[in-house]
């Protein structure tokens, strides 16, 4: 059997990342590997962790979806 797909839930609401967590349990081929309030957190979680997947809501403040979806911020700090 394959390694799960080790996974980030990033979230501003604490209701939707529980959610998404619901929703992935059931779901053997992934693992969260992390749960981020806010960007910052995410982009901390993204280089210490690496998840290969990331579920992210776009409409967070101070640092959003888009501005963490620059992948350059999270692969050259």
């Amino acid at each position: 059997m394959a390694e799960p797909i080790p996974v980030a839930v990033v979230d501003d609401e604490e209701p939707a990342r529980l959610y998404l967590r619901e929703l992935l349990a059931p779901h053997t081929g992934v693992r969260v590997v992390a749960e981020c309030a806010n960007g910052f957190d995410a982009v901390k979680a993204m280089q210490d962790l690496r998840p290969k997947l990331i579920f992210l809501d776009i409409q967070m403040p101070k640092l959003d979806g888009f501005e963490l979806g620059n992948l350059r911020r999270i692969i050259h700090p």
